[in-house]
């Protein structure tokens, strides 16, 4: 599926269950900004990498639905600064390392759920307030250390659940930590340290409650001045 180089945005549901396309996608030769919404939604027999121009700025709700025989790498530009809910979903062949570029502020819910493919790395953008529930719920081959940027407020339910790949370092500051609480943002993710990020100079208390019961190392940087109550209860 090849597209002009004139292109720019492709409609909600433009190619919405085309299921007997069966080659591959070439966005790198288009100018596009905008992908619909469930624009590609259930071609599951298109394949190759999913290479995305620097044009691009916003990928819609469940855009590339169930496109499971997508068994390359995703990468985006540059400039993409939306990401919309359900939009990889069930791209389960695709693999590699996953980069959200600083540019994205917003990752929709369940955007890489079961994405199992993903064997590599992840890497969050620095502009991200919100992990959505259940954004890479199921990526369980993804692995290495994990840095929640310093911008993330707030982690929401399953974001990470059951991405047992991460066994190695989670970095994270203690207003995303106090997020946590009460949530499974982070079932069967067995890291082995616990790193504070260095933008945190205090914890308050119970902050940090999430992480109690586990086992793993904790590690506390230079400025931090002070370790409220109950921060690692139990």
């Amino acid at each position: 599926l090849s597209l002009p180089a004139t292109l720019e945005y492709i409609g909600d549901r433009a190619f919405y269950n085309c299921t007997g396309f069966n080659g591959f996608y070439n966005f790198q030769s288009s100018a596009v900004k905008f992908i619909g919404d469930s624009a590609f939604y259930d071609l599951y027999q298109m394949n190759g990498d999913l290479i995305f121009p620097d044009t691009l700025l916003n990928v819609g709700d469940s855009a590339f639905y169930n496109n499971f025989s997508v068994d390359g790498r995703i990468i985006f530009g540059d400039q993409t600064s939306g990401i919309g809910a359900y939009s990889f979903y069930n791209v389960r062949n695709a693999y590699g390392s996953l980069v959200i570029p600083n540019s994205v502020s917003g990752v929709g819910s369940f955007a890489f759920f079961d994405c199992t493919g993903l064997d590599g790395n992840l890497t969050l953008g620095n502009q991200m307030l919100v992990i959505k529930e259940s954004t890479f719920e199921n990526c369980n081959n993804l692995f290495g250390d994990l840095i929640i940027p310093d911008s993330v407020l707030d982690i929401e339910n399953n974001a990470f659940k059951n991405c047992f790949g991460f066994i190695a370092d989670l970095t994270i500051t203690d207003i995303a930590a106090n997020s946590l609480n009460g949530r499974n943002s982070f079932d069967q993710s067995d890291f082995s340290r616990l790193i504070i990020s260095d933008f945190v100079t205090n914890i308050s208390d119970v902050e940090f409650d999430y992480f109690q019961n586990r086992e793993f190392d904790v590690v506390f940087q230079e400025n931090l001045s002070g370790i409220g109550d109950f921060s690692f209860d139990n």
